[in-house]
């Protein structure tokens, strides 16, 4: 997995979806877990960064095609969102 923030999250999901692009959220704050609920306390930090992560594809089988495809896809986005 290959990490990358974005204070626009959903629409990177959406447009990165729109393109082909699987992306993932797997880094939830212990503290926004329900199991450790009953002993959370704010981490403000961990908490604000998970609402900006996604992770995106990372996989010995990905070719330099297409890494080449999510970077520019990536761009995009981010001109047009800045």
């Amino acid at each position: 997995m290959f990490g990358v923030r974005s204070a626009n999250k959903d629409d990177l999901i959406i447009f990165l979806k729109s393109k082909g692009i699987a992306t993932g959220c797997h880094y939830t704050p212990l503290t926004m877990q329900p199991l450790f609920k009953p002993y959370a306390s704010r981490c403000q930090v961990a908490e604000t960064e998970y609402f900006k992560l996604i992770t995106l594809p990372l996989h010995a089988d990905l070719t330099d095609q297409e890494i080449d495809y999510i970077i520019e896809a990536l761009q995009v986005f981010d001109r047009s969102h800045n």
